[in-house]
């Protein structure tokens, strides 16, 4: 059977979770709620009740902080390949974007620091395209997920990107705080 619900569905609950703003029974009865009546999980928690069109957009902008922080993992990752910077700069480059709280591309930081220069940010974006790419066609060519079981709604078995140099990828995603008016970035 096809999994009921989306990846960004999922992706949508687990970080919803991680912040404490559904607990495990709320996210159970949202997927099932979203799968029953096949509409997306954002518009089923809220017609639910179960989050408010502002923890609705929330939860998304830390959906874009997280792939920002996965793109920029693997940009950062490049960088240390082609010896283009070194752990210590790149780990400085992601606390400095944790402070402008995921404003801020890795890449950006570490040319206005002077520790690459444009040529090579563009050259690493260009592989970090080209590896997204080939990851997406093995993905495409791998034979599909084995299926799981009815408790199994939201996806814990999809493997979740955790970004090489960010220590706080055990923690939540931190939501927009009330007092900060600016939002983060949204993906294109």
């Amino acid at each position: 059977m096809a999994d009921p619900l989306t990846v960004e569905d999922r992706f949508f609950l687990r970080i919803a979770l991680k912040n404490r703003l559904l607990n495990q029974g709320q996210a159970e009865t949202a997927a099932r709620a979203a799968a029953d009546q096949r509409a997306p999980i954002a518009r089923v928690v809220q017609s639910l009740g179960l989050l408010d069109p502002r923890q609705i957009e929330r939860v998304r902008e830390a959906m874009a902080a997280s792939q920002v922080m996965r793109l920029d993992a693997l940009f950062g990752e490049i960088l240390l390949e082609q010896g283009h910077a070194t752990r210590a700069q790149l780990q400085e480059a992601f606390a400095e974007q944790r402070r402008q709280r995921y404003r801020a591309r890795v890449g950006h930081i570490l040319v206005r620091q002077r520790v690459i220069p444009p040529d090579v940010q563009r050259r690493v974006i260009s592989e970090v395209i080209r590896r997204l790419r080939t990851q997406e066609q093995g993905q495409e060519q791998a034979p599909p997920p084995p299926p799981r079981g009815s408790d199994d709604l939201f996806g814990s078995s999809v493997e979740e990107s955790r970004p090489l140099f960010d220590e706080s990828v055990s923690e939540p995603i931190p939501l927009r705080d009330d007092s900060v008016s600016e939002a983060l970035p949204r993906p294109e």
